[in-house]
């Protein structure tokens, strides 16, 4: 498995005298490096799914179902430097969890994460010479629910959508997502 961490950026905030570097760390279950995954924002947590995992350059990249949830801490670093923590979770919902994908979207509707589409993996195959691999892009939705108060207060569980739909959004990757008012509006892909 890929042993890569996520870099760790540099925050900039704005005060009353101007631009101030911030320094920026992270703690916790860190998740690993990763490429064409999403992430939202809900009650000021980042919460990131899915992607491709490893190194866009080849070695071991996989595909990921994974879920994790970043809650920022603010506080002082090295030479009294204000800065930020970001403490990492590896969190597991309960109920099926859409298969691994990237290319995909994951927005904050209410109290709700909703992932859209992408490219789904759908069947590993092996033989003792090669590995075949198929996916297929995705027109399938599914809900994150229970995670009001960081998903520590109720259990956190996936919740197909798709079915329920009157209409079923078209097969599409690498588009974007974006809450206007009530509504989730899917453009592209």
């Amino acid at each position: 498995p890929p042993s890569e961490q996520v870099p760790s950026p540099l925050t900039v905030s704005r005060s009353s005298s101007g631009e101030e570097l911030v320094s920026f760390t992270e703690d916790g279950a860190v998740p690993l490096a990763r490429y064409a995954h999403a992430a939202c924002e809900h009650d000021g947590a980042i919460w990131i799914f899915g992607g491709i995992v490893g190194s866009p350059g080849g070695g071991a990249a996989r595909c990921s179902s994974s879920v994790h949830r970043g809650t920022p801490r603010k506080e002082r670093h090295e030479n009294d430097q204000p800065g930020v923590t970001l403490e990492w979770k590896h969190v597991t919902p309960q109920g099926k969890p859409p298969a691994a994908r990237y290319g995909h979207s994951f927005t904050c509707v209410r109290d709700v994460l909703v992932t859209v589409a992408g490219r789904a993996l759908t069947e590993v195959e092996s033989d003792v010479d090669e590995i075949t691999v198929t996916v297929r892009v995705a027109n399938d939705v599914h809900l994150l629910c229970g995670i009001e108060g960081g998903g520590r207060t109720g259990a956190l569980r996936w919740e197909r959508l798709s079915s329920k739909l009157r209409s079923i959004p078209t097969p599409r990757a690498f588009h974007s997502a974006v809450v206007v008012g009530d509504a989730l509006l899917v453009m592209g892909g």
